[in-house]
């Protein structure tokens, strides 16, 4: 469920990756339905989902590590800090919604086991 959550967040958001990164990665121009126009807006939207959930493990663990040097570390990493942070919050928003959702259809007052993890 915490992976689930985390790409329905990341897929939410702009790429993470750097905005510098990013400028000369605009949509192709032309037919906006070829391949390089599809494959530039994939980029610009998701990226490869698989490499940010690896970014933000790391943002995480920095987080919870030094939560003041969050800043320095996306500077560091070529992040972009913006969609970084609104990540981090769907993502808070999508557990606390999820954990509502179960505990009404179980009759239990709202606990997710991965809900606490999540937070």
């Amino acid at each position: 469920l915490r992976v689930a959550i985390s790409v329905a967040a990341i897929l939410s958001f702009e790429n993470p990756r750097s905005k510098d990164a990013e400028a000369g990665a605009g949509l192709g121009e032309g037919d906006p339905l070829s391949r390089e126009s599809l494959s530039a807006l994939a980029q610009k939207r998701s990226g490869d989902v698989f490499a940010t959930l690896s970014i933000m493990r790391e943002y995480e663990e920095q987080a919870n590590a030094n939560a003041s040097q969050l800043y320095s570390f996306c500077q560091r990493n070529g992040l972009h800090v913006t969609v970084i942070r609104e990540i981090v919050q769907l993502k808070k928003q999508l557990a606390n919604i999820c954990a509502s959702r179960v505990g009404a259809g179980s009759g239990q007052d709202g606990n997710l086991e991965e809900f606490s993890v999540l937070q």
